[in-house]
């Protein structure tokens, strides 16, 4: 072997360590963003994580609400039919009523 071949390959050796180097550099730098990408994933995640429990306590309020409401509403349906039958039945009472003076009137005036 010459000694330029001893040189360019002294050389390329030289050139074989600084990029062994560069290598673990951006294994270092691809270690780094990996970490910081899990965090924020994590933190992203947590995040929405806590926002759909939120989210789902509040439908379940709103669930109950709305079976209150409406087993309600379906109280107060039967109670009105309840008080519409009451006022026929005393619609009648007081038209029976009226049918008993007006006879008695009658009777009165003999």
């Amino acid at each position: 072997m010459t000694d330029f071949e001893r040189e360019v390959l002294k050389r390329f050796e030289a050139q074989d360590k600084k990029f062994d180097k560069i290598f673990d550099k951006l294994l270092d730098h691809d270690k780094k963003f990996d970490q910081i990408i899990e965090k924020k994933f994590t933190e992203t995640k947590d995040f929405m994580l806590t926002h759909f429990d939120k989210i789902h306590a509040k439908l379940d309020k709103l669930e109950t609400e709305y079976l209150f409401i409406k087993n309600s509403l379906k109280k107060l349906e039967e109670n009105r039919e309840k008080r519409e039958e009451d006022i026929k039945r005393i619609k009648n009472q007081v038209l029976g009523l009226l049918s008993r003076v007006e006879k008695l009137e009658v009777e009165a005036r003999r």
